[in-house]
């Protein structure tokens, strides 16, 4: 019974259907992300708008990789960047949000629902993230990304507005942290190479995504 329910949720994680949905998702998700952080955007300096809006720009990026399964194009780097984004902005939102309780804030229901949307986002960097062997240079550039990311956010203060000054610690250590595990993951990958092939990429080339 446990294997046949395991072998019916890997089969939909990868069903050509399903995945057509997580990428409207997706796209859906970014655009409001992107409406969420205008008020932060058009008060900083264009040039700089790459590094605001963190979260809608993971979802991006897990987007275009979804599309370049659906054309049978095999990306290299984006996939394990998308899946690193996700997790950490993800995860990171998850704490924020849930930190108001810690502190005494009020709680909303809109903390709930990001906290619940975020928390989606980390599963699906968690379980689409790439199977296949990771390069050096491939590690090499997400350690130096992840650490540029929190360079821009917290040395140069461009990380996302929050609800609450007093979370300002809270915040960069939280980043910090998630920064550092996946950058320990990545070169963990690296050295001892994953077996399992992961759902995104078990048979990306026997599947019909039409």
């Amino acid at each position: 019974m446990l294997k046949t329910m395991v072998q019916w949720i890997d089969d939909l994680l990868r069903n050509p259907r399903f995945l057509t949905g997580l990428f409207v998702v997706n796209v859906i998700g970014s655009i409001y992300g992107y409406y969420w952080y205008w008020g932060q955007l058009s008060s900083t300096p264009k040039y700089f708008w790459i590094f605001v809006p963190d979260s809608p720009l993971s979802t991006t990026l897990f987007a275009i990789v979804l599309l370049s399964v659906f054309l049978g194009r095999k990306l290299r780097l984006l996939p394990f960047l998308a899946s690193a984004f996700l997790i950490k902005y993800g995860f990171w939102a998850v704490l924020i949000n849930l930190q108001l309780l810690w502190i005494g804030e009020s709680f909303t229901l809109m903390n709930l629902m990001l906290a619940l949307s975020h928390l989606g986002m980390a599963l699906e960097g968690i379980i689409y993230y790439p199977g296949q062997r990771i390069a050096f240079g491939e590690a090499a550039s997400l350690t130096v990304i992840l650490l540029f990311q929190d360079f821009m956010d917290y040395g140069l203060g461009l990380h996302p507005y929050l609800f609450n000054t007093a979370q300002y610690v809270f915040a960069q250590n939280g980043a910090l942290m998630l920064t550092g595990l996946l950058i320990g993951f990545i070169w963990y990958h690296y050295f001892f190479p994953i077996t399992k092939k992961s759902f995104f990429y078990l048979n990306i080339k026997k599947r019909n995504f039409d």
